[in-house]
């Protein structure tokens, strides 16, 4: 008797330990699902930033490109504006109205 009793104490104890083993086999998968999720949205992140980061030096390579054509144009809209003041003050000196001297005016590379 006192050995079957001993034998349902351990199968009770043995159920208990079971039971507790399957909890925390439960909150390990829990926490490493968790864990996972947390994982993917960091590398999600991360590609985003990575991805806005290439967007902004692209961007500023653009802005730079666009700065380098606008002091181009800025240059030929000088150069034309002298040309056009001495061709204007050389053509009232002739005669018959043209123009006497002409400069050949090649703009800057863009």
């Amino acid at each position: 008797a006192a050995q079957s009793v001993l034998l349902e104490e351990e199968g009770r104890e043995g159920a208990v330990r079971r039971l507790q083993l399957e909890r925390e086999v439960g909150d390990f998968e829990k926490e490493r699902k968790r864990v996972r999720e947390q994982a993917q949205a960091w590398v999600q992140e991360k590609s985003h930033a990575a991805k806005s980061v290439l967007l902004c030096e692209r961007l500023q390579a653009q802005v730079d490109g666009l700065a380098g054509d606008n002091q181009r144009l800025q240059l030929l809209v000088r150069t034309l504006s002298q040309d056009l003041a001495l061709s204007s003050s050389n053509g009232s000196n002739n005669t018959n109205g043209s123009i006497v001297s002409r400069r050949t005016i090649s703009p800057p590379p863009l």
